[in-house]
């Protein structure tokens, strides 16, 4: 009888709380029931409201463009460029067109954002920014003021009309455009005096300072005589000041390339606010509207939760650019202040003239659901002061949620997300709080068939909520006359690693099972799309992969020696064969730091210490592999005995031996290596018995440093002890190495921009140890920042080694190589995904897309790369079309470098643009100029001159 109250009781309050969860949803539901619909919503002019309205606002969503040039030094003999020695940093990037200020301008491909994420860097010379908002009645409309914050020079406009400026010099001799004001000497001391070497971006500045260096448009009234009925558009210019002579005076040579010390940015935005004193004829724009709104986002442009749509802004086509053979996409963005009910995209053929067609079943249809991440979009994030990502670089209200992990399916309802306070939000003066709202980025991304007819083609993409139309976008695809190669990534380097225990882990698998090599079989084809040139074959268990087992099961034998099991193993393979192709190099992990006498160079760091305290129990002992016992079936994890007792070398041999069988089968014997080699390496003694036993196999190496060709690395500081110090890797063979140091781009402005890395015999790569929050730029451009150097590609990235352990709470807690301390890496474990965890397996990112792409261009770069390289093919293309190949490649070059750094000039550390590290770079400046920078037309560019390339050398 108690047994049965207690249920009653649990019954009831489970009723209860039932009851408790929808009364919310009844009572928004009587509400809308009351409510008139959208269409229907009285007139602004009828509104009432306390206090002001904020029509506009810096968390708002404006339109902007960047324009890039040299910093200004005012010098007694008048103004003059920076002296840096990097060409790409002093190029300018064009300016917007004369009339971008007019209303009827067409701002759709400049960066749509918070005004908050408007560039902070002293080459910025003009920030335009545009901002709707609807007037149903002009003469409604009270008292409209316009408060900003910025630093340099600023112009108003409104409608096209200029309102006002303020701090511009009436007249500048040489200069073609405005220019602001002169700041007084003091403005250009650094925070922490001249000199400091240590200084972080995140390093605040004084009271003192600030107020020397802001200045302000206060209370600016705009005449409403300007207003017009509908859509109306404020626009704000803001130009830069010239930095004082001081700097030139104070400049430092140790300092990298970098002599300056530009503590501050001469042009830009720090707030801005429109408001009415009255709510009368007037809609605002500053947060989140009642209803639903479609908007347009550009392809680079992260979405998140905080965004929302404005009802005055237009809505655009989708603007794809491609070439034959490729895969490209663009998106836009649904959000309500209401849960979004059964939302639904379908997208029709595409056509071109009487020809030219491209089915539906090749155009796919993907939705952004929470997951991934981005620097910059709100402060806070680990080391962003050491990447020169400051609070002034957040641009939310509150922290968002990244919407970039791209399910297959629409989510049957997206909620409205919500965000609690916190102590780090951004708070300033008069802020409107932030409206949630249910938002969901729809993609739509074209495979584009070899044999597709280059032109531009057409169709329409319909948009559905609860089965009914909510609105239909034109699809505009222009495809270039170019044909990629039938391989994706053909001609460079690319290395994501699959990860199964990840896999198992997140959707709650057995290890292996049918279901477990379905979800492994997905996330390996999305390393095919981007031509993964290596797999991973563990031989022995608990690597810094994350592996719990080996692939290769080992069986004891009475007599001491073994059998191997190697069913996983050759089932992996042939996935891997099925979805990516044959690749390059197959590595198998036969090694990790916690064996035997493990040889490196960092143990003497003290933040180091946990780890080699966590692998010294393992000492003297043979490396953990999975035993399986063939009579049971069942497996556990043990270790073998070390290489030094006899009996184990004619079982490696044997091991080996039935490895290069299996590997001969799918003629991949040249492709075999040994795994893996970091910042630590094996001994003398143990590079000797693998090279026995495998038959001379090499190492793959990931570290800090390439291998040089001597051998021998040349490292320390006063970080070691002893000093600097010289490492002997020399006995070692190394078959393929990446490193997060000394990789070298193409910052010296080498001819065609480019140092034609993927020519390398050598299987080098650059390894991005920080890039798990670097915005999509950074990602579009990592394949072709690397070929342009010394690189063949990048390498050690993770597919789906997303964050998968949970801690006690069930929060998400730690990747999956943090099962094994006593193989952790320290800083060189895998730290970031290409891949997320959708609802049915692992999707790619908005980030992956970009990488793509990327990829893409990558190889139409080296298309044209080669037949200027090669003397026969360059006589075949002509003066004019070589000429004009070697124009836009220079100057593609200098604003991808841009678009990668955060370009900085400041003398700390790692506050310079120089590329070395690129490693230690935040790269939003070059970011949000480079989304809003009209980039689709250069792909295009890219393309139909890689065409051209194609077609006169006979190769189409």
């Amino acid at each position: 009888m108690m047994l049965l109250r207690k249920k009653l009781r649990a019954d009831i309050a489970k009723v209860f709380q039932a009851l408790a969860a929808l009364l919310p949803a009844v009572l928004m539901a009587i509400a809308l029931l009351a409510a008139p619909s959208r269409a229907d919503v009285e007139p602004a002019a009828e509104r009432t409201q306390e206090g002001p309205l904020v029509v506009l606002d810096t968390v708002g969503f404006w339109r902007m463009h960047h324009t890039l040039e040299a910093p200004l030094i005012d010098l007694p003999d008048g103004l003059a460029p920076v002296m840096i020695k990097q060409k790409w940093m002093l190029a300018g990037t064009g300016q917007p067109a004369d009339k971008w200020m007019a209303p009827d301008f067409d701002d759709g491909k400049w960066l749509r954002a918070p005004a908050r994420m408007a560039g902070r860097t002293p080459f910025l010379s003009q920030l335009c920014l545009r901002g709707y908002f609807n007037v149903s009645d002009p003469a409604a409309v009270g008292k409209l003021l316009l408060d900003v914050e910025y630093r340099g020079g600023i112009i108003v406009y409104l409608n096209g009309h200029e309102i006002s400026r303020a701090n511009i010099q009436k007249s500048t001799a040489g200069q073609a455009r405005p220019i602001a004001e002169p700041y007084p000497t003091e403005a250009f001391v650094p925070s922490k005096g001249w000199g400091s070497r240590d200084r972080r971006a995140g390093d605040s500045e004084t009271q003192e300072l600030a107020d020397l260096r802001n200045r302000h448009l206060r209370s600016l009234q705009l005449p409403r005589d300007r207003l017009v009925k509908g859509r109306n558009v404020l626009a704000i210019e803001l130009v830069r000041a010239p930095y004082d002579a001081i700097l030139d005076a104070k400049k430092r040579a140790w300092a990298r390339s970098q002599m300056y010390e530009m503590d501050f940015n001469t042009c830009e935005l720090k707030s801005l606010r429109l408001s009415a004193d009255s709510p009368g004829g007037i809609e605002p724009n500053a947060v989140r509207q009642p209803g639903v709104q479609v908007w347009n986002t550009n392809l680079l442009a992260a979405d998140f939760d905080l965004d929302f749509g404005g009802q005055a802004e237009p809505l655009r086509p989708l603007q794809i650019v491609g070439c034959r053979g490729g895969s490209f996409s663009a998106k836009l963005a649904i959000g309500s202040t209401e849960p979004l009910r059964g939302p639904k995209a379908t997208v029709s053929d595409l056509r071109s003239g009487k020809d030219g067609f491209i089915p539906a079943q090749r155009i796919s249809v993907r939705y952004g659901l929470p997951g991934s991440a981005e620097r910059g979009a709100y402060f806070g994030r680990g080391m962003d002061g050491y990447f020169g990502i400051t609070r002034d670089d957040t641009r939310y209200p509150r922290p968002p949620t990244m919407l970039g992990a791209l399910a297959d399916e629409a989510p049957a309802e997206v909620p409205v997300y919500t965000s609690k306070e916190g102590r780090a939000d951004l708070k300033l003066p008069g802020q409107p709080e932030p409206v949630f709202g249910a938002v969901l980025p729809i993609w739509v991304t074209v495979d584009v068939p070899h044999d597709a007819e280059a032109g531009n083609y057409s169709g329409k993409l319909t948009v559905e909520l609860d089965g009914k139309t909510l609105t239909t976008v034109p699809v505009e695809l222009r495809v270039a006359d170019y044909r990629l190669p039938e391989t994706a990534g053909a001609s460079t380097w690319v290395e994501l690693i699959q990860s199964p225990d990840t896999l198992a882990i997140e959707y709650e698998l057995d290890m292996w099972s049918d279901e477990h090599f379905k979800l492994i079989e997905r996330s390996l084809k999305f390393l095919g799309q981007v031509g993964c040139d290596s797999i991973y074959l563990p031989v022995i268990a608990q690597t810094n992969l994350g592996n719990a087992e080996s692939m290769v099961r080992w069986i004891p034998r009475p007599d001491g020696s073994y059998d191997f099991d190697f069913t996983i193993m050759d089932r992996y393979l042939e996935a891997a064969l099925k979805q990516m192709g044959r690749p390059q190099v197959v590595c198998f992990p036969v090694w990790e730091i916690y064996m035997g006498d493990a040889t490196g160079y960092k143990d003497e760091y003290s933040h180091n210490e946990r780890l080699v305290e966590a692998r010294s129990p393992f000492a003297g002992k043979g490396p953990l592999v999975t035993i399986l016992d063939p009579e049971t079936g069942e497996t556990r994890t043990d270790h073998i005995p070390i290489f030094t007792e006899p009996r184990m070398k004619a079982v490696w041999k044997k091991l080996f031996a039935e490895l290069r069988q299996r590997m001969g089968k799918h003629k991949l014997e040249e492709a075999m290596m040994l795994g893996q080699m970091s910042d630590h390496w094996p001994s003398r003694q143990e590079n000797e018995f693998f090279d026995e036993v495998s038959g001379k196999l090499p190492w793959v190496s990931h570290s800090h440093v390439g291998i040089p060709e001597s051998g021998k690395y040349s490292y320390g500081s006063g970080g070691v002890p002893g000093g600097r110090r010289t490492m002997d890797l020399s006995y070692m063979k190394v078959g393929y190495f990446s490193a997060v140091f000394n990789d070298n781009m193409a910052d010296n402005d080498p001819p065609l921009g480019t140092h034609m890395g993927w020519r390398n015999e050598n299987i080098n790569a650059y390894q991005p140890r920080y890039e798990a929050e670097q915005p999509s730029s950074r990602w579009r451009h990592m394949v072709e920042l690397n070929i342009t150097g010394h690189q063949r590609g990048m390498a050690r990235g993770g597919a789906d080694f997303w964050v998968v352990l949970r801690n006690r709470h069930g929060q998400r807690s730690g990747r999956i190589h943090s099962r094994y301390i006593h193989s952790a890496w320290r800083n060189l474990d895998i730290v970031w995904n290409l891949l997320e965890p959708g609802p049915k397996g692992p999707v790619a990112t908005h980030h992956f897309e970009a990488f793509r792409e990327g990829i893409q261009e990558a190889e139409a770069r080296i298309a044209i790369e080669r037949a200027l390289a090669d003397d026969a093919s360059r006589a075949k293309l002509g003066k004019d079309l070589a000429e004009r190949c070697e124009q836009f490649l220079t100057a593609r070059t200098q604003l991808m470098l841009k678009a990668v750094t955060h370009l900085h000039l400041r003398n700390g550390a790692h506050l310079d643009s120089t590329l070395g590290p690129l490693v230690r770079q935040g790269a939003m400046s070059g970011h949000t100029w480079f989304v809003g920078s009209n980039w689709q037309d250069r792909t295009l560019m890219l393309f139909n001159l890689a065409g051209e390339v194609q077609a006169k050398l006979g190769k189409k």
